[in-house]
């Protein structure tokens, strides 16, 4: 994965609504330390929170899709949607799962990976009025709240586990060339 960051203080500098999301105060490490640092700490789901927006925007959705697939998440219309921007990243597969999104449970963690999706870029105002550009924040919100629900909806005994195996898919898609598997 491409990282546009050289510290984890780099990260809030972009993105001043980190701060509103995470407990811990990034630093002058680097961000994948920082994110391995946060996932040993006493609150592992920080690192869920900082990697929703270190990660690109691309790869910050398909790291949220990855995470329901392993976990088994419900909603798969809203899940394929995503995935669909991922694969594509085209206006029409955006609006696709932005469309999907809105007529969603926001309960459900796949509909916020279909929000994250949809709120990538381009206008995410109502089509027949006037333009609302989407805020770079946006993504990582959805992606942020995407993965923190598919966490918190399992029994209490299975959320540690849970949250270790996005933990892991966070690690394995910074390590990895995403762009491989986009294609």
């Amino acid at each position: 994965m491409r990282i546009n960051f050289q510290t984890a203080r780099d990260v809030l500098t972009a993105f001043p609504t980190l701060a509103d999301d995470m407990d811990a105060r990034p630093d002058a490490r680097d961000p994948i330390t920082f994110t391995k640092d946060l996932a040993r700490s006493a609150t592992p789901e920080d690192a869920l929170s900082f990697f929703s927006y270190l990660a690109p925007r691309r790869e910050a959705v398909w790291w949220t899709c990855r995470c329901l697939q392993t976990l088994g998440a419900e909603g798969a219309d809203a899940l394929a949607a995503a995935s669909a921007w991922v694969a594509r990243p085209d206006e029409a597969e955006r609006t696709a799962a932005l469309g999907l999104a809105e007529e969603g449970d926001d309960e459900l963690a796949a509909t916020w990976a279909a929000y994250a999706a949809g709120w990538s870029g381009g206008n995410i105002g109502a089509p027949d009025g006037p333009p609302v550009l989407a805020a770079p924040h946006l993504t990582a919100k959805a992606v942020r709240a995407c993965v923190l629900i598919a966490v918190a909806s399992a029994p209490f005994d299975a959320r540690a586990a849970r949250l270790e195996r996005c933990l892991d898919e966070a690690l394995s898609v910074a390590n990895d060339d995403a762009e491989t598997h986009f294609d």
